[in-house]
This record gives structure tokens, C-alpha cells and sequence, in this order.
């Protein structure tokens, strides 16, 4: 049991399972606490180094006088992670955990473990084309919903191959 001071609040957090392990930071829904993973607690730490999180303004972390936003939830994860110095990590999101997740993939990448951002960035992206018709991620629809610049959104997807060739408008 421990907390960090970031971000004007004081973040509580449990480690449980062995240092010697891969860290895994568990994420769980909307206001929710660490403890909410109930048994899959105990699953994780018998493999993982468990990293276990209270957000903002839940169980025995402080209120921010400022409010919550989902990427403000993830620069609070990743102070942590560079706190703790047990970057890249493997993240499991629950819920608004995963939305949480992806705005550490998409912000903080140094902290995640490369093979995870690349499978978790290719999944995301290409389930939100596939769920839009593709018509949101336009350059400039893509850098609202992400709150990036269209020149970042391009390149990232360029580099997962998900491009849009401008002739025929379909995927490359």
C-alpha cells in the first residue's frame, strides 16, 4: 500500500506478486478501485508483477478540485509507471479502464510494452473503421476524437498500415 503525489493529488496503489516478474498495471472501470478485480487479482500476480491502481477520487485516492477526463487518468498512470520506474508495462483495461489504456498507448508509449501498443493500436483503430464505415477517421475526424493533429494521425496510421489509399479510398 502506497501513494504518489502527481498531478495535484495523492494516488493510492497496492504492488502485489513478484518484482522479478513482468509488471502488469490493472485498470478498472469508470471511478472504480483497484480491488474491483476481485480474484483476477490473485490470478495475475501468480505470473505478473501486479500494479494496482485507485483513480482519481476513488477508495483511498484524493478529489481533484478540477474534475476527470479519461486522458488525465492516463497522465496519472503514467507518473506512476515513471514513478515506479517499472515501465514498459503490459495494461489491462476494464471498460473505461480500456479507453484509459489506449490514451497511455496513444500519449504515453514509452511506458507500454511495444508488441502490446502495436496488436492493442491496430485492434482499436481498425475496429473503430470498421464500426464508422471509416467516415470518422478522416485526418481530421480522427485528430478531433483523439484530440492529436491530423499530420500525427496520418503517420500512426501509415505505420499500423490502416492508410487509406487516396485514389480508390480504400485501405492500403
Amino acid at each position: 500500500m502506497a501513494t504518489l503525489n502527481t498531478q495535484g493529488i495523492s494516488l493510492y496503489y497496492e504492488l502485489l506478486g513478484d518484482p522479478a516478474r513482468p509488471p502488469v498495471l490493472l485498470v478498472s472501470g469508470l471511478a472504480g478501485v483497484g480491488k474491483s478485480w476481485g480474484p483476477q487479482i490473485r490470478r495475475f500476480a501468480e505470473k505478473y508483477l501486479v500494479i494496482l491502481p485507485n483513480q482519481r477520487g476513488t477508495g483511498q485516492t484524493t478529489h481533484a478540485e478540477n474534475g476527470y477526463t479519461t486522458q488525465q487518468l492516463a497522465a496519472d498512470l503514467a507518473a506512476q509507471i515513471e514513478h515506479l520506474a517499472l515501465g514498459p508495462v503490459h495494461v489491462v483495461g476494464s471498460s473505461t479502464g480500456g479507453a484509459i489504456g489506449q490514451y497511455l498507448a496513444l500519449n504515453h508509449p514509452a511506458i507500454l510494452t511495444a508488441a502490446e501498443l502495436k496488436r492493442r493500436e491496430r485492434e482499436n483503430l481498425t475496429a473503430a473503421l470498421a464500426r464508422t464505415g471509416g467516415k470518422i477517421f478522416g485526418p481530421t475526424g480522427a485528430a478531433a476524437l483523439l484530440g492529436m493533429k491530423p499530420t500525427t494521425v496520418i503517420s500512426r496510421l501509415k505505420a499500423l498500415g490502416l492508410e487509406r489509399n487516396q485514389s480508390s479510398g480504400k485501405r492500403a
